[in-house]
């Protein structure tokens, strides 16, 4: 006998003892050996291919959602955090040089005192936090106090504006809240990406916060 034929029928005697000890093990056991449903391997395959698809989507669709959530984040500022800086441009100036829909008050024609602030980061000239303009009304004496930041960004003493503005309007698609007393006003309102909150002083009634919003919106 080859010794080929020697090694084969030893792989045949050792998988005939593999088999016949595996029975003994099931019998003593109480182990049935169960056949395999082809419906459930089925079900199986289908889950798998579920879970592949759904892990493809995400990976497809993460980059997205994380940078939507950077962009749609907000950043809290302290306005001790800031450094008051005067301008020497006006916000319509500085609208148009840096190509920004920036709205504004426009009275500079008209205005008996215009002041023009922006606040930077203290730690970063360079990182404008708001802009604050101030210009008082030379016919009827009325005074505006604007504040603009990005609509993202909250500044501590200026957000708190919005809690007394307990009145709303919608002037040409844009939603305004806004409150009136005592020839005081307060707005508050988004438009293209930046958030404005108006003061007004010396007024004579609410409709002259609408009219001088409705002026500013083009």
């Amino acid at each position: 006998m080859k010794d080929n034929d020697i090694h084969k029928l030893i792989e045949q005697q050792e998988k005939e003892r593999k088999a016949e000890l595996y029975a003994e093990f099931e019998q003593k056991h109480n182990i049935t050996a169960e056949q395999p449903d082809k419906r459930k391997y089925a079900i199986k395959i289908a889950s798998c291919a579920a879970a592949a698809v759904v892990i493809i989507c995400l990976i497809v669709s993460l980059p997205f959602i994380m940078q939507n959530n950077i962009k749609n984040s907000t950043r809290y500022c302290s306005v001790n955090d800031c450094i008051a800086e005067d301008a020497n441009f006006t916000l319509q100036e500085y609208a148009a040089n840096n190509n920004l829909p920036l709205l504004y008050v426009d009275w500079y024609d008209i205005a008996d005192e215009i002041q023009t602030k922006i606040f930077v980061n203290k730690d970063d000239r360079e990182d404008i936090i708001f802009f604050q303009e101030n210009i008082i009304n030379g016919q009827n004496g009325i005074i505006v106090e604007l504040y603009i930041t990005k609509e993202n960004v909250e500044v501590d003493f200026i957000s708190s504006f919005e809690e007394r503005c307990g009145r709303a309007s919608t002037i040409k698609d844009v939603c305004v809240s806004w409150n009136f007393r005592n020839s005081f006003g307060l707005a508050v309102f988004v438009y293209k990406g930046y958030k404005y909150y108006l003061i007004l002083e010396d007024i004579a009634d609410e409709n002259v916060i609408t009219d001088i919003i409705e002026e500013m919106i083009p």
